[in-house]
């Protein structure tokens, strides 16, 4: 333990009591626990150092950048993508373009925070003009713990704005949560969500949103809202 700065001193032994006279008769009771595997060497001497070595789990992110833009005119020559963890930016952010196919990995990333795995995101820096965006949920390789992200940018983008309305006769009955969360969703799948409040006057709009899941054959997203499946039910 930390209060005795990990060290022990045995004085006054009686040697005939130890059949080893080259190393101490120490030994760890207990191996420190973890999800790696623990090793311990003793140094010979009568000064024996115990050594516990752990080693920690990394794993890699890889971000692809895909274009569903027919090829258009206004696609940049290069975007730039923003690696999170746990909510946080972690490191600084890379840039995708032709040069590197538009891909890029970052190796070596530690897998767990205080026990628990982490979460890594991607997202853009700024969205290109006049397109949207998508990411596509963390694929992970079950033998490795590898990840894999797809940023898709389409062109053009489009909007969706949804509104609360309380047919409550303005909170009579003191019943209006102070807040209420609702999801976009795209074909089924969660797109983002948001909080509406007074604060936001129950409105919200969401801009640079991918409008074709296929361009060339001119078939668009289906938008929906509903609540959060944390919410009570309200709506």
């Amino acid at each position: 333990m930390r209060q005795n700065h990990w060290t022990y001193t045995w004085n006054d032994l009686n040697k005939a009591g130890c059949k080893e006279e080259t190393i101490s008769c120490i030994r760890s009771k207990k191996l420190v626990q973890s999800q790696a595997i623990q090793k311990a060497t003793v140094s010979a001497g009568s000064a024996t150092t115990i050594t516990n070595t752990h080693t920690v789990r990394t794993r890699d992110i890889t971000v692809d950048k895909v274009w569903a833009d027919n090829n258009s005119t206004s696609r940049p020559t290069s975007v730039n993508v923003q690696l999170y963890a746990n909510g946080s930016a972690f490191g600084t952010a890379v840039t995708l373009e032709d040069a590197n196919h538009w891909t890029y990995t970052w190796n070596d990333l530690p897998y767990n925070e205080a026990g628990q795995e982490i979460a890594y995101t991607v997202k853009e820096v700024a969205v290109p003009q006049g397109y949207g965006v998508s990411y596509s949920p963390m694929t992970v390789d079950t033998t490795t713990g590898n990840g894999s992200i797809t940023v898709t940018n389409s062109y053009p983008s489009t909007t969706r704005s949804v509104t609360k309305v309380w047919d409550d006769q303005n909170n009579n009955d003191r019943k209006r949560p102070t807040s209420i969360q609702v999801q976009l969703m795209y074909d089924g799948n969660v797109y983002d969500t948001v909080t509406l409040s007074e604060t936001n006057h129950w409105t919200y709009t969401w801009t640079e949103l991918p409008k074709y899941s296929d361009v060339a054959a001119n078939t668009e997203y289906v938008y929906t809202v509903k609540k959060s499946m944390y919410q009570p039910d309200i709506l």
